[in-house]
């Protein structure tokens, strides 16, 4: 799920700042991919 999935889901409000998944994979399946991060200047901005 991405995040303007997510945005949507909850009526547009705020901004999502983390999606957490909980659980286990299934026995034998492969690792899972890493998930994509931000860049610092994405995210933080000095005035």
């Amino acid at each position: 799920m991405t995040r303007e999935l997510l945005r949507h889901s909850v009526g547009g409000l705020g901004h999502i700042q983390m999606i957490i998944r909980i659980g286990y994979p299934l026995p034998g399946a492969g690792p899972l991919k890493a998930t994509p991060r931000r860049s610092v200047d994405d995210i933080l901005r000095f005035e």
